[in-house]
């Protein structure tokens, strides 16, 4: 068993462990890894400073941000907090491979001043992708023979329709298709204008998820982040995209792809947003079974839509059974 990190002197004893790369809106690098903890029952970010721990679940009670990405506020027991940026890509590889009991330990590579104002972490961009983050997580998992657990799984149920629409965009949660207890369906649709209409779907049956993960490997966690010519003043002026590049993003300028090679499929752009949308939707904790409609999400929507939906009762809390239906917490 991998053991817990205790300091940093672990981290760098432990190089094969790491994946490291530049975050893509603070532009600076970083260390990550990920570590067995028998005490967490999903994933616990965490990162240590001054000789101190902080730390966060993988929550959507513990948001920080979702301006151009999802972040979660790391707390300690001293004032000082950390904003973990861009976690989303990671997220939807480890809710699709079934990562769970785990510490994700994440290290700025450059020094950081004692204070106590808000400071900033952030998970690497790598490609872009969710691509190496599975590879990352799949690694892990078969040195730790770690397996997707099915039987007896945590999971809320969508038990009635719900919809949040914010002008144009549209977050429908829609109980189980029948015979369909134990998957969750995912589709998202994106407008960027004539030339840029996509859509894109996924599913996951949690009794039996070995060919979701295949086909999401291969066609989902591909699909890079991606951002328009008009667009970049703007980031810059709000001290955001300082580590994209085109070959960590594709550029889009009109109805142009400006990296060379162009799209890697037709619907990567769409392909790309259900990445986004299936890791807000892992903050939940656990599986949503039923139906995840998304039309021109993004992350505010989609974390706005889940907060709404755990507060008003529209997903009740229970467990998968041997058959594959889904029983409620008693």
């Amino acid at each position: 068993m991998v053991k817990r990190i205790e300091n940093l002197v672990d981290l760098e004893r432990e190089q094969s462990s790491v994946i490291t790369g530049v975050g893509i809106h603070t532009g600076r690098n970083f260390i990550v890894r990920i570590s067995t903890n028998p005490e967490v029952e999903g994933i616990n970010f965490y990162s240590e400073h001054f000789q101190k721990r902080y730390e966060s679940p993988a929550s959507w009670t513990r948001l920080s941000g979702t301006a151009r990405s999802t972040a979660l506020v790391l707390r300690g027991e001293d004032n000082l907090r950390f904003e973990l940026r861009t976690v989303e890509h990671f997220l939807a590889a480890a809710h699709v491979l079934g990562l769970e009991g785990v510490d994700v330990f994440v290290r700025s590579s450059g020094s950081l001043i004692h204070s106590s104002d808000f400071q900033t972490l952030e998970l690497p961009v790598l490609d872009g992708s969710a691509r190496q983050w599975i590879r990352f997580i799949q690694e892990y998992q078969i040195r730790e023979n770690r397996v997707i657990k099915t039987l007896g799984r945590k999971v809320f149920k969508v038990h009635r329709s719900f919809e949040l629409k914010d002008g144009l965009k549209c977050i429908a949660l829609l109980p189980p298709r029948s015979g369909e207890e134990s998957m969750t369906r995912y589709s998202c649709a994106v407008d960027f204008g004539s030339a840029w209409q996509q859509e894109a779907e996924f599913s996951i049956n949690w009794m039996d998820p070995k060919s979701a993960v295949k086909n999401f490997g291969e066609k989902i966690a591909p699909a890079r982040t991606f951002g328009f010519q008009a667009e970049l003043k703007d980031l810059e002026d709000r001290g955001l995209a300082k580590g994209a590049a085109l070959n960590n993003a594709i550029l889009l300028d009109g109805d142009r792809v400006v990296n060379e090679g162009g799209l890697l499929f037709p619907n990567e752009l769409a392909a790309h947003k259900l990445v986004d949308a299936i890791g807000d939707f892992a903050l939940a904790g656990r599986p949503i079974i039923g139906q995840i409609e998304v039309t021109r999400g993004g992350h505010a929507a989609h974390l706005r839509a889940l907060s709404e939906a755990v507060k008003s009762g529209v997903l009740i809390s229970g467990y998968l059974n041997s058959t594959g239906c889904f029983s409620p917490e008693s």
